[in-house]
């Protein structure tokens, strides 16, 4: 659930990068990174929205609100894992 996801994105050793669905069920993705990008102790953990919401708007609401990049479903893994790679080497190493 995006509120158990926050209560973990906060705990130590923080993680190094969070997957993210836009649907869940007691908030939205879409509330969840903004609780994240708000509270200091979360917000330069990089975010990758993984979901199926595919429209315009969710993309661009996704990237708009902080997410480093937006992946839709059905995913091929090999790209899941190439775009998790690069993104924990060029933002991960801040």
């Amino acid at each position: 659930s995006g509120l158990d996801a926050l209560e973990i994105a906060r705990q130590e050793p923080c993680p190094d990068l969070i997957l993210l669905d836009l649907m869940l069920p007691d908030i939205d993705g879409h509330g969840v990174i903004s609780r994240l990008k708000s509270d200091a102790r979360t917000a330069r953990i990089p975010v990758i929205f993984v979901t199926a919401a595919d429209a315009v708007d969710d993309i661009e609401r996704g990237l708009c609100g902080g997410a480093v990049d937006y992946i839709t479903k059905p995913l091929v893994v090999d790209d899941l894992v190439n775009r998790c790679q690069h993104v924990l080497a060029t933002l991960g190493a801040a």
